[in-house]
């Protein structure tokens, strides 16, 4: 069972320097140790760190979000929000598919009014993604933006 003190390799892509962080876990009773696992598997050029898989950030979601910060990890703030529009952008597609066979309904036998208002809900996903996120400084604010119109389009 891995623990909280269990090393690891962090290093970034030398051709990206300011891209996610890539990890490198020891496999258990691998006989290399960290210096000849990092010759074999982290690009020459790359910046590293050794670090414990408790310095790691303890929420996943934002894991392409995480950058090497010297000898820690950190979330890109822009990027976690790009990462969590996805989320929505996700979630949002399951939704079209109802509101859309909803709408035609509507269209096809001159309901103009319930047509009006599920063309209304169907604008309003459209929109979401451009949910100000800007004032969330941390992960955990960024993942309370929930925008209501994701829990109530339904036809």
């Amino acid at each position: 069972m891995p623990q909280p003190t269990d090393p690891l390799i962090a290093f970034t892509d030398p051709a990206d320097p300011t891209g996610p962080v890539r990890l490198v876990y020891p496999a258990p009773n691998s006989p290399l140790d960290l210096a000849e696992l990092a010759a074999r598997t982290v690009p020459e050029g790359a910046n590293t760190a050794v670090l414990s898989r408790g310095d790691l950030p303890g929420d996943r979601l934002f894991r392409e979000a995480w950058r090497l910060n010297g000898r820690t990890i950190g979330t890109d703030l822009p990027a976690a929000r790009t990462l969590w529009r996805n989320v929505w952008r996700a979630h949002r597609a399951t939704l079209f598919p109802a509101l859309d066979a909803a709408w035609m309904k509507a269209i096809a036998t001159g309901d103009v009014v319930e047509a009006q208002r599920l063309e209304g809900l169907r604008q309003q996903l459209r929109n979401v993604t451009q949910t100000d996120l800007n004032g969330a400084v941390t992960p955990q604010a960024i993942k309370a933006v929930w925008p209501s119109i994701l829990d109530t389009a339904h036809p």
